[in-house]
């Protein structure tokens, strides 16, 4: 006998798989990881990273990175019908890109490093948009009016730590090349960095005051969200002084996502009649599940391994540059696509990660 959902406890209602399980992947793990990275390098401040540890995430990115984007694909790509649902972003955009990414072939020193900048100008603010979305689904579930207001003050300390990575990336990190491809430089002053500091306080002390007052009137802010929020002020802040821990980041956001989209999956087919399993935690033993996910590998693969080795194969290009191309031109993309397929206004997505008499 299955439990309906309007007499759960309202935790049960707001979590999508577990109250631990979402706090842990979306934000818990990060922490717990960043925390590790610190007693490291104060144990040890100039060990270098291990090669095994190298290879577990080359592995992670097999198993959870490449997939990440495969899923996004998969959603927008499974039917014509979907297709048309989002044409620019589906069809003319990538066309476009693909066009640009062609002419990297033709002109590599010319272009090659303006392609590769792009997709480091823009991921920050695709993870803070990630971010900042899962967390105005989770208030939303919790019944929280989310309104203009409220998304201001939850987004400030998200999106101004997005814009301290992309200075920083530069002055802090300095990433001047990505796989060998000499990327521009945009030399800003060290004092932006300071301002952008400034303005993600500025951000965390509007946040807070903000939850302060959505107690007071007895619209309390889940948990899972400030776990979400802090994850990702560690992600874009102090977290990018550890080698490690950054070299981990991605892999973390690529985690947040397929949470989302794995439970959107089985609301969907749940919906539809095709699962046997009553929860979302059931989901994970079924044949649909694995057969999904299996597809899902296969696929980031094919696109991050094969294209680049078939680009080496017929001599367009080094198997160095066709991927550090391969991978910009997915990213750029996969941004687009995201904020199109995701909208949370977007009625068959309301349904699906919103319960059964919540607010959407």
């Amino acid at each position: 006998m299955t439990v309906s959902n309007a007499i759960l406890p309202k935790r049960e209602k707001i979590a999508m798989f577990s109250q631990l399980g979402d706090i842990f992947v979306l934000g818990g793990f990060s922490i717990f990881l960043y925390g590790v990275c610190v007693a490291v390098d104060r144990a040890s401040p100039f060990l270098t990273i291990h090669p095994n540890v190298v290879q577990a995430v080359i592995v992670c990115t097999w198993l959870i990175n490449y997939p990440h984007y495969t899923a996004t694909y998969h959603r927008a790509y499974r039917s014509m019908g979907e297709v048309k649902r989002h044409p620019i972003v589906a069809i003319w955009l990538p066309a476009i890109m693909l066009a640009l990414l062609a002419a990297t072939f033709v002109f590599p020193s010319a272009l090659g490093g303006w392609y590769c900048k792009a997709y480091f100008l823009t991921v920050a603010y695709h993870y803070a948009g990630q971010s900042y979305g899962i967390s105005l689904i989770f208030c939303r579930r919790a019944g929280i009016d989310v309104n203009k207001f409220f998304r201001v003050c939850l987004g400030l300390p998200i999106y101004s730590s997005a814009i301290l990575y992309i200075i920083g990336d530069e002055l802090m990190v300095h990433r001047n090349s990505f796989l060998g491809i000499e990327m521009p430089m945009f030399h800003y002053p060290f004092w932006s960095y300071l301002l952008a500091y400034f303005g993600v306080a500025i951000g965390c002390v509007v946040y807070i005051a903000m939850t302060v007052y959505q107690r007071s009137i007895s619209e309390k802010v889940p948990l899972v969200v400030h776990i979400i929020v802090l994850a990702q002020l560690i992600w874009f802040t102090v977290g990018m002084r550890l080698e490690l821990f950054l070299l981990l980041v991605p892999t973390l956001h690529c985690l947040q996502y397929l949470l989302i989209t794995t439970y959107v999956r089985f609301r969907e087919e749940s919906g539809e009649g095709k699962l046997s399993a009553k929860s979302a935690n059931q989901f994970f033993k079924t044949g649909q599940f694995w057969k999904y996910y299996g597809l899902l590998i296969t696929g980031g693969l094919l696109l991050f391994i094969g294209i680049p080795y078939l680009i080496s194969f017929l001599k367009l290009a080094t198997f160095q540059f066709g991927n550090a191309i391969v991978y910009s031109f997915v990213n750029l993309h996969h941004f687009l696509l995201d904020g199109e397929i995701w909208k949370l206004r977007k009625n068959d997505i309301g349904k699906a990660i919103a319960p059964s008499g919540s607010t959407l």
